[in-house]
């Protein structure tokens, strides 16, 4: 129990290290002076899960020099990355903009280019844009001749269930072998459309043009892209520092005035409970004082006990655990409970509740058409009870096929 403990502190002593380094404020460096060989390691990981190693500063910091030199080339790494997402951004949108199809570019560069004072520290894995859901099916063919192929969901479904798979998912996920570029394809921004219940033409309406290199393309208003960051962390728990990050580098662009819209719009959409949870976690881990014009002086009890849930899931880098086994039944649970607590709207419950219980990979199994959405609902939990099965039988018999080399290798 001792022991668990002491890893849980050394832990939590890595992850707000990590913090400091990455802080855009002129905050003294972390106290590493007791650091390890391998507390060094564990630091190395925890940047490169939380995606900040580019973000890591080590200029004021007694620290070896491997040390140094591990994240200068990561540094270098993520800069190149950064360029070729960069790229690849203005080459889908310039090829959806040639067969008339407006994009908006919704994180990654949209972010940096704006808030940041290095953008290309800023890592981007993949480029996310936003069409209308009238454009996915000519978007799909446009990105499959730029040499994009679709991986999620990757369903063939008849023509009649194209609305079924708009209504049970919110993006299609490409990825170009070439180059290894990723492609997230969304026309909605969650799964539940109720949690930001914005209607699509009117955010490709609201949108500004946001200049990269010789390019222009199209990002949301500074204030709706803090709502939907902070609404992005606060689903995912915040499991990533780099979203925190996000955040706080922005904050300084926001005017009062700013803050107090973005809190107006907020409770009008329901969601300034997460948000406020969300700064608060931000406060607690960087020490950056929040904006007097969301008047979070004095939060109450709800918004207090969320903002301990995810600076809980923050400091121990808990990801949403997505594989389909047995075993994960309790983590889906928990995640399940913690998204449905989000926000108070008995719609998004309900949707939220749908989409649990729906896969669109059953949309090649039943081939209903959108009218029977409640039996995909009905249905859905005996097909992923099915899928789990399948994936039990499959462990099981890799084990068994395994078992007679060990034995012989131990005989040997």
């Amino acid at each position: 129990m001792r022991v668990a403990k002491a890893d849980q502190q050394n832990g939590l002593a890595h992850f707000q290290a990590l913090v400091g380094f990455t802080s855009s404020l002129s905050n003294p460096s972390p106290n590493t002076n007791s650091f390890s060989t391998c507390d060094w390691q564990n630091l190395k990981e925890l940047a490169r899960f939380h995606r900040v190693e580019a973000l890591v500063n080590l200029e004021q910091a007694q620290v070896p020099e491997d040390i140094v030199t591990h994240f200068t080339l990561q540094r270098r790494n993520v800069a190149m990355k950064t360029l070729e997402m960069a790229y690849v951004s203005l080459e889908i949108s310039g090829a959806l903009r040639a067969a008339n199809i407006p994009s908006l570019l919704l994180k990654g560069r949209a972010v940096s280019s704006r808030f940041y004072e290095y953008p290309e520290r800023r890592q981007s894995i993949d480029c996310d844009l936003f069409i209308e859901p009238s454009h996915v099916r000519a978007a799909h063919h446009s990105v499959k001749q730029l040499g994009f192929e679709e991986v999620f969901p990757n369903v063939t479904c008849p023509d009649h269930c194209h609305d079924v798979l708009l209504s049970l998912t919110n993006s299609r996920t490409y990825v170009r072998r070439k180059d290894g570029a990723q492609l997230d394809l969304h026309w909605k921004l969650y799964r539940a459309s109720s949690l930001l219940s914005w209607h699509p033409g009117d955010l490709i309406a609201e949108a500004e043009e946001l200049n990269i290199g010789d390019q222009t393309v199209l990002v949301l208003p500074p204030e709706k892209q803090f709502i939907y960051l902070c609404t992005h962390g606060a689903k995912h728990g915040w499991f990533r520092l780099k979203w925190l990050a996000d955040i706080e580098h922005m904050l300084p662009f926001l005017s009062d005035a700013d803050c107090r819209k973005i809190r107006t719009d907020a409770e009008g959409l329901g969601v300034w409970h997460m948000m406020a949870a969300g700064l608060l976690t931000l406060e607690a881990f960087y020490g950056c004082k929040i904006n007097v014009g969301f008047d979070l002086t004095n939060p109450d009890r709800k918004d207090r006990r969320l903002a301990n849930v995810m600076k809980e899931r923050v400091a121990r880098s808990w990801a949403q655990n997505t594989s389909a086994r047995f075993r994960d039944v309790p983590t889906a649970i928990r995640a399940f409970l913690y998204t449905v607590n989000l926000k108070a709207s008995a719609n998004y419950k309900t949707e939220v509740l749908f989409m649990r219980l729906t896969d669109p990979r059953d949309i090649p199994t039943l081939r209903l058409s959108k009218k029977w959405l409640p039996l995909y609902a009905i249905l859905g939990p005996f097909l992923a009870f099915t899928r789990l099965a399948v994936r039990e039988m499959e462990a099981h018999l890799n084990r068994r096929t395994k078992n007679p080399k060990d034995e012989s290798c131990d005989l040997l």
